[in-house]
């Protein structure tokens, strides 16, 4: 089979948050259409800034709408020397860890940000497409460059979500060096590192570094958040009121923050999880657990399921989620049944439980789970899941995300070599 994808250079360019479109443009403004890109929802804007480096600047760079949680600005190796720049990171999209300082200015105003990076190059894939080709969501790819210079480009980051286009972005620098045209086309396979870096990924980077008591302090949420910059978790799990303080504390670090949605009980109405939804992403979640109409599914009113969770993934707005269908309540039909209707919504991840019902995770149900999804979908074990055996159990079970409360015991635990 003959894998080929599209390949685009994206020109230098920058997002913004609601905030820095205010100052810049003046409160209440908003982003006008200039041309659709090829990713849905996505467009280039008519605005456009100046963004200033210490030794140089870069007139009337495009604004890509619509407007985002974090300001990120995507520039070249060339460009980084123009602006005066040295060391400026490679980053994938959203991952801001050492981003270089720049000052953005526009009609109404200046402001300075650590938001520029090189970015890593990557693939959108569908659901359908990636399956064919046998790619999950952060896989690594190498693609060769049809045309006279034949080049190959390793370490292209997958990215994988139902609403995506078939596309391959890459920067000016790596287009002329590929002599990529208008009309140029790249051939799909996999990389060899891909399996290495899968195996010989630390257990932190699976956890998502959990905090849902309801007596939960701001000065304890500060702390998960310091111990998930030390340890390097995939994201802090917080309830929506304590959104704000972590992505505070986590500014410019890798971290995610995940809020839960209708949680625990999953009973609440489509609009208000929507509502939850909206106001966690405004306030800076960058991933939502949400709980689902677990009543509605034993009663098999599908359609009731599937539009709860849709509600709840277009109120995302491309953000993660992470459908907690609370396994222990569950048959083992309902729990196939659930993980397939998460999966015909549009969610990214099937999560096992709560943690506040009468059981937890098993590894039994994520393997039944990752059956049902396959490989485009991710799988998180959280409830109970205290120590590093039962953590490496239900990844080798088909787990790419852990929830625990735990996790800097997990974490000592793996490396002590018990």
């Amino acid at each position: 089979m003959v894998r080929k994808v599209k390949i685009n250079s994206s020109a230098r360019h920058l997002h913004l948050t609601r905030e820095h479109m205010d100052i810049l443009f003046g409160k209440g403004s908003e982003l006008t259409k200039k041309a659709d890109l090829i990713q849905p929802g996505e467009f280039a804007s008519e605005q456009t800034v100046e963004v200033v480096g210490p030794k140089g600047k870069f007139p009337k760079v495009r604004i890509i709408g619509p407007l985002r949680r974090y300001t990120q600005i995507e520039v070249s190796k060339s460009d980084t020397f123009v602006l005066g720049l040295k060391d400026v990171p490679l980053r994938d999209s959203g991952d801001l860890e050492g981003a270089a300082s720049v000052t953005l200015v526009g009609p109404c105003g200046s402001v300075t940000v650590n938001g520029l990076i090189i970015a890593q190059r990557h693939i959108h894939l569908t659901e359908e497409i990636a399956d064919l080709w046998g790619f999950k969501n952060g896989d690594w790819a190498k693609v060769a460059i049809e045309g006279a210079r034949k080049l190959v480009f390793d370490r292209c980051y997958v990215r994988v979500r139902k609403t995506f286009a078939l596309e391959m972005h890459i920067d000016a620098d790596e287009a002329n060096s590929a002599g990529v045209g208008a009309d140029t086309y790249g051939i799909v396979e996999k990389s060899d590192c891909a399996e290495s870096d899968k195996n010989f990924a630390p257990i932190a980077s699976y956890i998502d570094h959990t905090l849902l008591k309801p007596d939960a302090s701001k000065e304890q949420i500060i702390k998960l958040c310091a111990e998930a910059r030390e340890y390097g978790f995939a994201s802090v799990c917080v309830n929506p009121f304590n959104v704000k303080t972590a992505y505070k504390e986590l500014l410019g670090s890798p971290v995610k923050v995940c809020s839960v949605v209708g949680f625990p009980l999953g009973a609440s109405s489509s609009f208000t999880k929507a509502a939850e939804t909206r106001d966690a992403v405004a306030d800076g979640a960058s991933e939502i657990d949400m709980v689902i109409n677990i009543g509605a599914l034993k009663a098999k009113d599908y359609d009731v399921v599937k539009k709860d969770i849709e509600a709840v993934v277009l109120a995302a707005g491309g953000h993660l989620v992470k459908v907690i269908i609370e396994t222990c309540l569950l048959t083992d039909d309902e729990k196939v049944k659930a993980c397939e209707l998460s999966k015909e919504a549009g969610a990214d991840y099937v999560k096992t439980s709560t943690g506040f019902s009468s059981g937890g995770a098993e590894a039994a149900d994520v393997a039944l789970m990752r059956k049902a999804v396959g490989d485009s979908m991710g799988v998180k074990a959280s409830g109970g899941i205290r120590d590093y055996r039962k953590a490496k159990e239900m990844i080798e079970a088909g787990a790419s995300r852990i929830g625990a409360s735990a996790g800097v015991a997990i974490v000592r635990e793996s490396l002590s070599g018990v």
